[in-house]
This record gives structure tokens, C-alpha cells and sequence, in this order.
């Protein structure tokens, strides 16, 4: 299932809490109305956020290089993460912000996970629900 149990959902897990790491700390830089501390937010995110991606990348090759972080088949940890990095690439206020999204260059890995589960019909169906506000090219 999308959950496995034992050590599997133990490492979906452990995906889960990256993804939410990541979205508390845009979300806290988000919603920051200070100017001085919205600058320092922003610096952290500009140097986390590239590790972050290295994060998933190791996680990826840790799993055998299969295309998926845990396990044989696709999981929430996939899903999740897929949504977490489409956001960050298609939020209209991220890239500007953060110096752009160079980001994917050295994870190639992480690239094409994206890329391959953005395919998956089920994806494609809720992208398309959500109509131009998903621009499935940004990161080109």
C-alpha cells in the first residue's frame, strides 16, 4: 500500500518529516511581516533548501536507484515529495525569491522522480484539476 508497516513505514516516515520540515520553514518565511527577520528566514531557506534535495537525492540512491524512496513501488513518501518539490518549483513567489531554482542540477535522481510521477495518470488528473495554476514546466 501507499503505508507499508515496519521498517518501510518507518522510512515513509521519515520522507513525511522531511516534506513537513521543508513546508513549515517556507510557510514560516511565507507569512513573516518583519523585514529584517523575513531577510534572515529567507537566507536560512536559500541555504536549506539545496541540502534538502541532496536529502532526497541520497534517499532515492539508498533505495536501490529504483525511482522510489521506499521500497519496490510508489508510496505516500513519493507522493508527498513530489508535491513538496512541485510547489517550491511552480509557486510564483519561491524562485524569485530564493535565486531561482537551480536546485535540480545535481539531482538528477530526484529530477526524474519527479518527473515520473508527475506522468502517472492519476497525477496528470488532479494537475489538470487544478488548471493553470500547475505549470508542469517550470523546472525546464
Amino acid at each position: 500500500g501507499l503505508k507499508p508497516a515496519g521498517f518501510e513505514g518507518a522510512a515513509v516516515d521519515q520522507v513525511l518529516g522531511l516534506c513537513q520540515e521543508v513546508t513549515d520553514q517556507v510557510m514560516s518565511w511565507f507569512v513573516e511581516e518583519d523585514d529584517e527577520k523575513k531577510e534572515e528566514l529567507q537566507l536560512a531557506l536559500k541555504q536549506s533548501l539545496p541540502k534538502t534535495f541532496i536529502k532526497f537525492e541520497s534517499m532515492l540512491k539508498e533505495n536501490g536507484g529504483n525511482g522510489y524512496f521506499v521500497g519496490p513501488t510508489m508510496t505516500l513518501a513519493d507522493i508527498a515529495a513530489w508535491k513538496v518539490v512541485g510547489w517550491l518549483i511552480n509557486e510564483a513567489n519561491f524562485p524569485e525569491a530564493l535565486g531561482g531554482y537551480p536546485y535540480l542540477s545535481p539531482v538528477p535522481k530526484l529530477t526524474a522522480h519527479f518527473r515520473s510521477i508527475e506522468k502517472l495518470p492519476k497525477i496528470v488528473q488532479y494537475i489538470r484539476s487544478k488548471g493553470s495554476s500547475y505549470d508542469l514546466h517550470a523546472y525546464d
